[in-house]
C-alpha cells in the first residue's frame, strides 16, 4: 500500500489532516441533527460536509434549504452543539463552521430579490387627491372621508356663542363625525365669500381650531386629534349682515382615520 495511502489509514486525527476528511464528523452531525429534530438533515449534513471541504457555492443552497425547513429555535440547538462534533477538524475546517452557522442563522443568506419597478405614481391634481394619498398607508376600513356645504346642509345648526361669537345667524356648523379620530386633511377651494372653519370639541373652548378668512382656501394636512366623545365640526360664518351664501366654493372637505 503506498505510504500516503496508509499513512492516511490511520486513525480519524489523521483523517482530519489529510484533506477532505470533513466526512468523520458526517455521522456525528446527522445524529445531532435527528435528535433535535430537524427536517432536511441529509441535505443539512451533505452541505456542512461539503462546505468544510471548500465546496462553498454547492454546499449554501442545501444549507439554506435546511434552515428554511425548520425554526429558528431548532436552529439556534443546533448550532449550540455544531462545534464540539466538528472540534476534531483541522483549525482551517473549523474555522469554517462558523460561515455555516452564519448561513444557518440567516445572516449569510441571500439578498432578497429586489421587487419589480412600480410606474410612477401620477402627483395628485387636487387637495382632495391629496388627502386620500395622506391616509393611503392606514387601514382602509378606519379611513374616513366626507364633505359638507354648512350654508344648506340640512343638519347644520346655528353656532353657539364663544370664538365664533356674534349674530347666531350668521354662522353656520354641521357636526363631521365623533372621536375618538384622526384628522389629516382639511381642505375648503377658497373663493368661498364667507370665513370656513373647522374645529374639535366645544365652541366655547375647542379642543382646537383652523379657519380661513372669505376667499382664502384651506388645505392643511396632519395629525389632529378628535378625543374620545368630541366631535369634528365644520362650518361657514358670514362677514356681513345676511346669512352665510349658498356657493359651492364654501364647501369643505374633511378625511382622516377612525380609532379603534
Amino acid at each position: 500500500m503506498p505510504r500516503i495511502a496508509r499513512a492516511c489509514a490511520i486513525g480519524l486525527v489523521a483523517l482530519a489532516g489529510c484533506g477532505g476528511g470533513a466526512w468523520i464528523v458526517k455521522k456525528p452531525v446527522a445524529e445531532q441533527c435527528s435528535s433535535a429534530g430537524l427536517q432536511k438533515c441529509e441535505d443539512l449534513t451533505d452541505g456542512l460536509v461539503q462546505y468544510v471541504e471548500g465546496d462553498k457555492a454547492g454546499a449554501e443552497p442545501k444549507l439554506r434549504a435546511a434552515a428554511k425547513a425548520n425554526s429558528p429555535e431548532k436552529i439556534r440547538a443546533f448550532t449550540d452543539a455544531l462545534k464540539p462534533i466538528t472540534s476534531v477538524l483541522g483549525s482551517e475546517q473549523q474555522a469554517s463552521i462558523d460561515g455555516i452557522i452564519a448561513i444557518l442563522a440567516g445572516d449569510g443568506a441571500e439578498p432578497a430579490a429586489q421587487p419589480e419597478p412600480k410606474a410612477l405614481a401620477r402627483a395628485p391634481e387636487s387637495a382632495v387627491e391629496t388627502a386620500a394619498a395622506a391616509t393611503e398607508a392606514h387601514r382602509p376600513d378606519l379611513v374616513r372621508t366626507g364633505m359638507a356645504k354648512p350654508a344648506t346642509d340640512p343638519r347644520a345648526t346655528a353656532c353657539e356663542t364663544g370664538p365664533l361669537g356674534g349674530d347666531e345667524s350668521r354662522c353656520r356648523r354641521v357636526r363631521a363625525i365623533v372621536g375618538p379620530f384622526t384628522v389629516t386633511n382639511l381642505y375648503a377651494s377658497g373663493g368661498c365669500p364667507d370665513e370656513v372653519f373647522a374645529f374639535a370639541g366645544r365652541a366655547e373652548n375647542p379642543h382646537w381650531f383652523i379657519g380661513a378668512l372669505p376667499n382664502a382656501p384651506i388645505n392643511v394636512n396632519g395629525s389632529f386629534a378628535v378625543e374620545d366623545g368630541e366631535a369634528l365640526f365644520v362650518g361657514v360664518r358670514a362677514t356681513g349682515k345676511d346669512p352665510p351664501k349658498a356657493d359651492s366654493k364654501c364647501t369643505i372637505v374633511w378625511s382622516g382615520v377612525r380609532l379603534e
